[in-house]
């Protein structure tokens, strides 16, 4: 089965030209990504995301430092070190009120944070500061 492997996984920053990377014939040791419509989503192995933890490393009440990476109105996105970045909904911010503040206005990327692991589905990390 083919895979498609798209330029941003091929450096670092913009890539323009894959070119610049790999050519026709090359052999690549990759990783799937992701299985959708019969489209296989893959990366090279050496891709930054696969340095990371699995999700399955991570069990409810594990007590983490994470980095805040993204703000949205319900929740942060928080790098703890897995293949992809936990979520901290609002509500389990400590001391923190929706209908009062904004999270933009308390959190800043970059920010570290101590917080607990509330769900793994697999697919997604849940977080707590409570």
């Amino acid at each position: 089965m083919q895979g498609f492997l798209h330029v941003n996984k091929l450096g670092k920053g913009i890539v323009k030209d894959a070119a610049e990377f790999i050519k026709v014939g090359d052999k690549l040791q990759v990783r799937v990504l992701k299985v959708r419509d019969g489209r296989v989503d893959v990366a090279p192995t050496d891709f930054d995301k696969f340095r990371k933890r699995a999700l399955s490393d991570f069990v409810i009440g594990d007590q983490l430092q994470g980095t805040v990476v993204g703000i949205k109105a319900p929740g942060m996105f928080v790098d703890i070190g897995a293949m992809i970045d936990a979520f901290l909904p609002s509500a389990n911010v400590i001391d923190f009120d929706a209908s009062t503040q904004a999270l933009k206005d308390v959190f800043k990327p970059g920010q570290e944070l101590s917080v607990k692991v509330v769900a793994n589905t697999n697919t997604q990390l849940d977080l707590s500061m409570k």
